[in-house]
This record gives C-alpha cells, sequence and structure tokens, in this order.
C-alpha cells in the first residue's frame, strides 16, 4: 500500500511540474495555446487528478491532430457518456421511486441532452480550456460549437473515471450536474417531443408527422445518427450519439418542430393583442 501511494504522489508530483513547464512556455505562433490553469478547473471539478494528462487529453479536440493514432480523446468521450449516463440513471433510480420507466427515460434525456451539457460547461467555465482547430487555426471554445463543448465535458467526465474511478466520477457528475438535478426536483417531467407533435397534429387534424434516417456515420457500437422530422411542409435535422442515438435524434427534430409551432403561436397571439 506505502509503495503504491508513493507511485501515486510520484505521478502526481510530476504531472504538476510539467503543468508548470508549460504555463511558463512562450506561445508559438501556429502552435496550441498553453493550458490554461487545469489545476483550477480541476478544482472546479471538485477532483485532485493524480494525472493532470488525461484533463489535458479531455480538453484536447481531435481536429488539433493530437493521440489522432490512438484516438484517445473520442475513447475519453465514449466512457464518459456511459459513465453519466449510469450516474443520471442512478440518481433518477433513487430520487423517483415511484415514476416508472418511460418518465424516468424523459428526465434521463433532458439531464445528458447536449443542451444540457452545454448549460453544465458553462457553469464550470470551461471557455478558453477546450483546444481545437478551425479552417488550420488554433481557437478556443468561445469560436467553437456546442457539440464541440458537449463532446469535451463528455470526455472529462470519463477522464475523471479514468484517474479515480466510479466515485470519483460520480461525485463530480453530481456536483456539476446540481442546478439540473434541483429543476430535476421542481419540475414534473413533460411529455416527450415526439408525443406532443403527435397531439399537435391529433387536435388539429393533421396527418402524423414521420421519421427517417438520414444519415449514419461511425462505427456500429457507436454510431452518431441523423434523423429528419417530416410534419405537414416542416422538416427537421437533429443528429445524435451514444445511448439511442435513433430515438434521441428523432425527438431533437420533434422538438424544433414543436419550438417553431409555438413561436408562431406567440406571433400570432400577440398580434391579437
Amino acid at each position: 500500500m506505502l509503495l503504491i501511494a508513493a507511485r501515486r504522489f510520484a505521478s502526481k508530483a510530476a504531472s504538476k511540474a510539467q503543468l508548470a513547464v508549460v504555463r511558463g512556455a512562450p506561445r508559438r505562433a501556429g502552435g496550441p495555446p498553453p493550458a490554461e490553469d487545469l489545476e483550477s478547473l480541476s478544482k472546479r471539478l471538485d477532483h485532485d487528478f493524480d494525472d493532470l494528462d488525461h484533463l489535458e487529453a479531455a480538453l484536447t479536440h481531435p481536429s488539433t491532430g493530437a493521440h489522432a493514432s490512438t484516438g484517445r480523446f473520442e475513447r475519453l468521450e465514449f466512457l464518459g457518456d456511459r459513465v453519466l449516463g449510469l450516474v443520471v440513471a442512478e440518481w433518477l433510480h433513487d430520487h423517483y421511486p415511484d415514476e416508472d420507466e418511460g418518465e424516468s427515460q424523459i428526465r434521463h434525456s433532458g439531464l445528458v441532452r447536449t443542451e444540457a451539457l452545454v448549460a453544465v460547461a458553462g457553469g464550470l467555465r470551461l471557455d478558453g480550456h477546450v483546444r481545437a482547430k478551425s479552417h488550420g487555426l488554433w481557437v478556443s471554445r468561445s469560436n467553437s460549437n456546442d457539440t464541440m463543448v458537449a463532446d469535451a465535458l463528455e470526455a472529462i467526465v470519463g477522464a475523471v473515471f479514468v484517474d479515480g474511478g466510479y466515485a470519483a466520477s460520480k461525485r463530480v457528475v453530481l456536483k456539476a450536474w446540481a442546478p439540473l438535478l434541483a429543476k430535476a426536483d421542481a419540475t414534473p417531467p413533460l411529455r416527450d417531443p415526439k408525443t406532443r407533435l403527435q397531439e399537435h397534429a391529433q387536435k388539429h387534424k393533421r396527418p402524423l408527422p414521420t421519421y427517417e434516417t438520414i444519415r449514419k456515420t461511425g462505427p456500429d457500437h457507436d454510431p452518431t445518427i441523423t434523423v429528419q422530422a417530416h410534419y405537414g411542409d416542416r422538416t427537421a435535422n437533429a443528429t445524435a450519439k451514444g445511448m439511442h442515438p435513433s430515438k434521441r435524434a428523432a425527438s431533437m427534430a420533434a422538438a424544433k418542430i414543436l419550438a417553431e409551432l409555438e413561436a408562431e403561436a406567440r406571433k400570432g397571439r400577440r398580434k391579437k393583442k
């Protein structure tokens, strides 16, 4: 046990020494920006990394070309997606013992969807930490898209799991997601968007919406699915990956059409006033 503890201490010391060198290094033209205080980010995450290289890898998007041969970012993202899903599912199971599977699934989808990940990333102030390339130029989160920062957050959850195990990643997720979990406690789950769009069609005596998969990329065990929703003369596309990607993409596409319908309804009400 003493030998293991000594090795962990040495690894952490080496990692921090390496970080200090990175901080002090001058920025080279065309090169990646130096890491923005990974230790402060680890404190916001409430996890003291034994090896900060895990966090560094989670913040380095594949567009940089780093770890291209090993797919390290993608592997951490894949792992983090599953860990996040499990932590949220366990929390819902414990907090809503009387809800059926359908209601829990709606809550679960709301807590792990891209919009939720972006909100959590904002609370953690990930801006400037995620490193990527766009058209050959290094950019920070402020110039990247929501999908990129959502993927990075999942990779961070994976990095915490690799570094500290399930207990550590569970603590990080529950702390970072606390504001969203509080809202879940205060708000009953809405019916899923597909059901609501179908009810809209039935209420207005219109043909039911339809959904088709228009694109599938990635490996079979972890595909990225794009679904197109059709409702009258409206269409909307949405892309999802991770657990149940086809179902999630269809739900997201239905939500886009619902948002358009609700915006039109609000505009109509304003005109009547």
